[in-house]
């Protein structure tokens, strides 16, 4: 019994650390360094700017776009994929099917 017990405990420490661990770790630090709001040719909202990443090593992000009519109302919050390396800045670029017009405050997110 008390060897069940003793490997029980040594378990639960185990996977407690490596939880631990892994919720410490550094995530990337990505700053936004500029953000515009653009029609495309078919008068999309699209959204372009550079990011910096800030971080010890190289990152792969989310760049999230929040767009907001006159009322604050959500319209779409759509999404694009960008790798960054260390130090470094890089463009992005997230389109959405909303049109242009229609858009009066914008918001962007790295994560």
């Amino acid at each position: 019994m008390y060897k069940k017990f003793w490997l029980f405990s040594l378990l639960v420490s185990l996977m407690l650390v490596h939880f631990l661990l892994g919720c410490n770790r550094p995530g990337p630090q990505i700053s936004i360094i500029s953000k515009e709001l653009l029609p495309n040719t078919t008068n999309m909202a699209v959204v372009k700017g550079k990011i910096k990443n800030e971080g010890s090593s190289d990152a792969t992000v989310v760049v999230k776009v929040r767009l907001l009519d006159d009322a604050g109302n959500v319209l779409e919050e759509p999404f694009s994929m960008v790798t960054v390396k260390k130090g470094e800045t890089a463009d992005f670029e997230v389109k959405s099917s909303v049109n242009f017009y229609k858009v009066k405050k914008f918001e962007v997110m790295a994560e």
